[in-house]
């Protein structure tokens, strides 16, 4: 059974918390997560590309390495295929990430959410990260907290909050 992490906000004393919840959608459907979220006064995160470019960043700076990046259809083959040999290469060379943020600086705002996933290996295991705020992981025995804490909710309070 798959289980999988989202991404929610909620204001408490005042304060914006940001949190994930265990998702398993083999049990329960994506609408009823969201439905009983927005219940207890939760709203779900959507992140944008202006957001996965700050979760790569830290990924790469924390060593971690960034797999893969999926963009929306929309997305000319060429940038694509260019998003893809920068990737290689930052395996190798961490400093090459500035020419995958400049290759992508088209798509870093907060209303686009052009880049749809990222893949990130994270921790001797392999993360997929989505626009939905969905994120999950190729093993059984996968600490959401880890990445949750290091890389996705640090990089999500550094922009919206």
């Amino acid at each position: 059974m798959d289980i999988y992490g989202k991404v929610f906000k909620k204001y408490v004393n005042n304060k914006l918390e940001v949190f994930y919840k265990h998702y398993k959608p083999d049990i329960e459907l994506y609408h009823e997560l969201i439905e009983n979220s927005l219940k207890l006064g939760e709203r779900q995160i959507i992140i944008n590309s202006e957001i996965m470019l700050e979760i790569m960043y830290r990924a790469v700076e924390q060593d971690n390495i960034i797999m893969g990046i999926k963009m929306s259809e929309n997305t000319d083959n060429e940038i694509t295929s260019s998003i893809s040999n920068v990737i290689k290469n930052i395996k190798t060379n961490k400093l090459e990430f500035i020419k995958l943020k400049e290759l992508l600086n088209w798509s870093n705002t907060n209303d686009s959410i052009d880049i749809s996933s990222v893949d990130i290996y994270f921790g001797e295991k392999l993360y997929t990260i989505t626009v939905e705020g969905i994120f999950y992981c190729n093993h059984s025995e996968c600490d959401f907290s880890d990445i949750f804490n290091s890389l996705i909710k640090e990089s999500i309070e550094k922009k919206i909050l």
